[in-house]
């Protein structure tokens, strides 16, 4: 009789699932923001939904309507920098309400423990670029 190895035991990353309340919070967030962005649109408008459509990236959400809602913000940033002002289209704007609609259906299928962990390392990124940008700015 052979013996028979076993395989080496490789921890499994913990699903926790996103709950309902933590789902609708979610949604509505997003749906505030975007609507923010296109009613009164401004940088802190613009950076605050780039920071929550970052967050749901680097959570692993890949999805078509996270693509355009990428697209649609890259956009809006291609003509601030020609423009000097933030500006949102018409047709921008029906691109951001059709998009962050659709993610509302698709946010469940991210975890809540990997969702929390995008959004500290999205902020924590974000927070480092903007005191480099502080120093250049000094000096």
């Amino acid at each position: 009789m052979s013996a028979r190895r076993n395989k080496k035991y490789t921890p499994r990353e913990i699903r926790q699932p996103m709950m309902r309340a933590t789902h609708d919070a979610l949604a509505l967030e997003l749906r505030l923001g975007a609507e923010a962005l296109i009613l009164a649109p401004s940088i802190d408008t613009y950076n605050q939904l780039m920071l929550m459509m970052s967050s749901l990236t680097t959570a692993g959400l890949a999805s078509a309507s996270l693509n355009l809602a990428l697209r649609t913000l890259t956009a809006i940033c291609d003509r601030f920098e020609q423009v000097k002002s933030v500006t949102v289209l018409p047709a921008e704007a029906e691109e951001l309400r059709g998009a962050v609609a659709v993610l509302d259906s698709e946010l469940p299928r991210i975890t809540a423990n990997r969702f929390r962990a995008a959004v500290a390392l999205t902020d924590q990124t974000f927070n480092s670029l903007q005191r480099a940008r502080d120093l250049e700015v000094q000096c």
